[in-house]
């Protein structure tokens, strides 16, 4: 009996233990807190098509970058070209993230919501006016 005793506090003890999953929103810095900058809120977007050589050559660049009231956001990139050096992402894929993103001085810093340990990547970030930004060089216009 004294055995069984002693399983069940065992087991209690283990199940009490606190989670250490980066995973889980409970962590510090994943609850959505006040956005950063109330002058981004809203969808910014970029597009750009261009072909040459008859339509031989092409280049697509989309960009959105959509900032809610909150420090997460929603991003949307899809990039890919065929030139005389061949394919970049001939599969035409697209990619989207939430990002946990903040602004210091001259730079936009963001990391994968959700997602504590990831790692933050800055860009180069411009405040033209209400309609117009720049991340990482690249214009984007207030839809």
């Amino acid at each position: 009996m004294k055995k069984i005793l002693l399983l069940f506090v065992v087991f209690i003890l283990v199940l009490s233990c606190p989670k250490d999953n980066p995973l889980e929103p409970e962590n510090e810095g994943d609850q959505l807190g006040a956005c950063p900058d109330t002058r981004l809120i809203g969808k910014w977007k970029f597009y750009e098509y261009t072909s040459w050589n008859g339509g031989l050559y092409e280049r697509f660049h989309h960009e959105i970058w959509e900032f809610d009231n909150n420090n997460k956001c929603y991003s949307y990139y899809k990039y890919w070209s065929y030139t005389g050096a061949g394919w970049i992402n001939a599969l035409k894929r697209s990619y989207s993230f939430y990002y946990k993103w903040e602004i210091v001085g001259d730079k936009i810093r963001h990391r994968l919501w959700n997602i504590v340990d990831s790692t933050w990547y800055e860009y180069p970030f411009e405040y033209i006016n209400s309609t117009n930004i720049k991340i990482n060089s690249v214009s984007l216009i207030k839809q």
